[in-house]
């Protein structure tokens, strides 16, 4: 941008991509470096400069605001002294902590002096050692200073004595999971792992990373709505959904847009054609985009307002359905009621309509048929597996797939359905702990054991796999699970279907996919 505004050539060195290309790619016009990629153009620059003497390798750390010392009244009061003699002491262990004093006005002084040095009573103290005059330091420590070991204190916080015992610490630590954003790595996360890694070298934790794994979940994202004008404004304005009336699918702006003709339905009103806004006298563009909530964007969806319609429950259960943990996922309201609706089928299956109010339904003796029971053992197994690898998304699926097949073949049974809530609980928790309470239980289901899956039923017997001719799906045929290709080809030949667009011909090519899919190919 900087060349292009002042006519300064620019030399393409990295080809890969349109210009401006900022990604790794092959050196071109470099000279002695032309034909290779990116990381061994760079390796070899850097051997170039270290053997000429010019230059030598390095790694540079980026730290984001790494003060320690503020000039302000928030934050703890450092425990030091400065004696008339110039020198700093640390105050005694007896007279810890060091409280703030109260102030009507933490505004800064206007000097250099910090906001504590208002209050000469506070600032104004004595040596211990010589019980000569001495000033507390005025600065104070930054707001992140007690967030950098919080998860320590969390293993003793009833300890009146020490900011964790020795035996607390050593139970509890180290951290199983930390979950964050992605721009903790340069805050609250790298900050931790300093302070963690002192404290280590002091000998006051046994463990020299304090986070065992890090997840960044992905980023909840949703629609904006914004207006360019060519009218050499960079930033387009932003509209938010209250702003914007809708024609069943079609949005239409009403606000303060671009001055738009009298033939308009309305003045200041955008219509949109196929995504674009349509404005005859201007140049316009109305977008509607998928991007970070923010309130500058007009995007962000209050919770509250999904949970007072549907519930804490679904809300809870549609943001970890939305998509995987680790990716984001485009917010829509319209997936919510699907979520709400599986928790009234699960509902419904532990609790009953009736005269005076919901009851208890009466359920099948026993554990269920063998089919019900192979649901379930297979529902066990992959819900534990999902939620253990933080796959909740796809855990949920399984549930949903065992509250529509649960019933198909024989009533439910209680056997079939406590394991059923208890898997539940992690993912809905309300629901889960009435539903619990309804079956008769006592004591919260937190206590009670997580389920486990029968052996006997996860194995399995029979395999549907999916016949294809030339590419295109024609049949399902069920064999036994360890069929090999010979005898999966010959049942999928077996079946009318497979037998009418193979019109007599042998297949010349078989692709086969043992327990999932054979294509046959003529």
């Amino acid at each position: 941008a900087f060349a292009t505004e002042f006519g300064l050539p620019i030399v393409r060195v990295v080809e890969g991509g349109e210009l401006p290309f900022e990604g790794e790619g092959v050196a071109v016009n470099s000279g002695f470096l032309d034909g290779l990629p990116t990381t061994e153009a760079k390796e070899k620059m850097i051997a170039w400069l270290e053997e000429h003497g010019v230059g030598k390798r390095a790694v540079s750390y980026k730290l984001r605001d790494w003060l320690f010392s503020r000039q302000r009244y928030w934050g703890e009061p450092f425990p030091v002294i400065h004696t008339e003699d110039g020198k700093a002491k640390l105050v005694p262990e007896s007279q810890l902590p060091v409280r703030l004093p109260e102030l009507e006005d933490y505004r800064p002084t206007g000097s250099f002096e910090a906001p504590l040095a208002k209050v000469p009573k506070w600032v104004a103290t004595t040596d211990p050692d010589t019980g000569r005059p001495a000033q507390r330091d005025t600065n104070t420590m930054p707001q992140w200073a007690g967030s950098c070991w919080y998860y320590l204190r969390f293993t003793d916080p009833h300890n009146d004595n020490a900011p964790f015992s020795p035996e607390a610490e050593r139970y509890w630590m180290n951290v199983d999971l930390y979950v964050g954003g992605a721009e903790h790595a340069v805050l609250h996360l790298l900050y931790a792992r300093f302070w963690h890694k002192v404290l280590y070298d002091l000998g006051l934790v046994h463990t020299k990373e304090p986070f065992q794994k890090l997840l960044n979940p992905g980023m909840i994202q949703g629609k904006s709505y914004r207006l360019f004008r060519d009218d050499s404004q960079a930033t387009p304005k932003y509209f938010s959904r209250a702003d914007v009336r809708f024609e069943g699918e079609t949005p239409l702006h009403v606000g303060s847009g671009a001055e738009l003709s009298e033939e308009w339905v309305e003045p200041g009103q955008v219509r949109w054609r196929e995504g674009k806004a349509l404005a005859p006298n201007t140049d316009v563009d109305l977008e509607e985009v998928i991007e970070k909530m923010s309130k500058s964007r007009g995007n962000v969806v209050s919770p509250d307002e999904v949970i007072e319609e549907f519930g804490a429950d679904a809300m809870r259960l549609y943001e970890m359905f939305i998509g995987p943990l680790g990716k984001a996922a485009p917010w829509s309201t319209d997936g919510v009621p699907g979520v709400a609706r599986f928790l009234g089928r699960a509902y419904r299956l532990v609790l009953e309509e009736h005269e005076g109010g919901d009851r208890l339904r009466a359920f099948a003796p026993g554990p269920g048929s063998d089919e019900q029971r192979r649901l379930l053992a297979r529902t066990i197994a992959k819900v534990t597996e999902d939620c253990e690898k933080l796959e909740f998304n796809t855990a949920i699926s399984q549930l949903m797939v065992f509250v529509r097949d649960v019933e198909k073949d024989a009533p439910v049974t209680r056997a079939l359905v406590e394991p059923f809530v208890l898997m539940l609980a992690p993912l809905a928790a309300h629901l889960a702990e009435e539903l619990w309470e309804c079956l008769g239980h006592s004591e919260s289901l937190a206590r009670a054991p997580w389920p486990v899956a029968d052996p006997a039923f996860l194995a399995v017997d029979e395999v549907e796999i999916s016949v294809q001719v030339a590419g295109k799906l024609r049949a399902r045929v069920r064999v036994p699970a360890d069929a090999d290709e010979a005898a999966v080809r010959a049942a999928a030949q077996a079946d009318e279907n497979v037998r009418k667009h193979l019109a007599g011909k042998e297949p010349r090519r078989v692709i086969f996919v043992p327990g999932r899919l054979i294509n046959l190919v003529p």
